[in-house]
């Protein structure tokens, strides 16, 4: 069996109040904001969808014949639409909404060394016909055309390559379920929580159930990829799919299913195309779990890690609890500087290491 999100699974799941891993993993531990502009993942986000929706991908996004606007002017026009379309005012001429194109320049501080007249002209002159053809394409991404003939030469690749290839099939694998983008909506630690891996496969011969997280990244080297992995939080990004997967598999993992995890990282260079199939070990799942403090030398769950300086790491059941104090207490950030003192060892942490 083959099964694939539909747009209408996809939208409910986008409309769910729900927590997800990148809030958990963002908001609350980090303390970053909902709403940083997420421009570089476009490529990758192409790729994903011609692995995992190939037949969708034109409901998804629409190729820009023009020039495209610069990166901080799209998010003073994504800002304003945005504005726009809450107060039900959206129209594809932007000359009708002057007055809120300019408040937007001044929010996101942008072009103030000219008059409003001229700023607005200037936008208008860049603007006026990606504004329109944005408008008249409710519900999709704007991507210019070199984007999605490279993501979808990507993910080609991707399908044909004797590494990555198998996890992509467009027929029917006698044995294994293969979910695609599955939405599941579940309750972890009193949380109501949702997640979206990019692909679930249940092995019935095997019986295993494996979570598949894509990753698109230039260059496949090792020290990259792990580097990444530790810097984005990708393995507890797999941790958060997990919890999900066992609560929508419950039945099959009763019947001795096994879960596994891994990141497939996939080449944006296609000169050296060498995708990797990195597993995510039951270890790296737990240490992202519970989180904990290690030593150096210290044995953590049978593994010697070697560090110059202890290290505490804050994992998912940790922020899930930072995440219901803050509800119990009405308190309008989630922020964990807002919740948990520094005390003289962290500061002293921060300061030496």
């Amino acid at each position: 069996m083959i099964k694939r999100a539909t747009k209408a699974d996809l939208l409910a799941y986008r409309n769910s109040t729900a927590i997800n891993q990148d809030f958990l993993k963002n908001v609350v531990l980090k303390g970053k904001s909902t709403s940083v502009p997420q421009t570089s993942r476009i490529t990758g986000d192409v790729v994903d969808r011609y692995l995992t929706m190939p037949n969708e991908v034109d409901d998804y996004f629409c190729v820009f014949d023009g020039k495209n606007p610069s990166v901080p002017l799209t998010k003073v026009l994504v800002g304003c639409m945005e504005y726009l379309v809450e107060v039900g005012k959206l129209t594809p001429d932007i000359k009708n909404h002057k007055r809120y194109v300019i408040k937007q320049t001044e929010f996101d501080d942008f072009d103030m060394t000219k008059t409003e007249e001229t700023r607005f002209d200037s936008i208008v002159k860049k603007a006026e016909d990606w504004w329109r053809f944005v408008v008249e394409n409710p519900g999709k991404e704007v991507i210019p055309e070199k984007e999605r003939s490279f993501g979808a030469e990507i993910a080609k690749k991707a399908e044909q390559h004797p590494v990555i290839g198998a996890y992509f099939p467009h027929e029917e694998v006698a044995g294994r379920d293969f979910y695609f983008q599955l939405p599941i909506y579940f309750e972890h630690e009193g949380v109501d929580c949702k997640c979206l891996p990019d692909e679930v496969i249940v092995s019935h011969t095997l019986k295993k159930i494996i979570v598949v997280d894509i990753k698109t990244i230039y260059e496949t080297v090792r020290s990259v990829i792990f580097q990444q992995i530790k810097q984005y939080g990708y393995a507890f990004q797999l941790a958060f799919y997990k919890a999900g997967v066992a609560y929508k598999f419950a039945k099959l993992i009763q019947d001795g299913y096994k879960i596994e995890c891994l990141w497939l990282f996939i080449s944006k260079n296609l000169n050296n195309f060498n995708p990797e199939a990195i597993p995510c070990t039951a270890n790296m799942i737990e240490w992202e779990t519970h989180g904990g403090s290690i030593d150096s030398g210290r044995t953590y769950n049978n593994i010697n890690f070697t560090l110059e300086a202890q290290y505490e790491h804050r994992g998912l059941k940790t922020a899930l609890s930072i995440y219901k104090e803050a509800l119990e207490k009405k308190s309008k950030t989630f922020n964990i500087q807002a919740t948990r003192s520094l005390t003289a060892g962290d500061s002293e942490q921060l300061f030496f290491t």
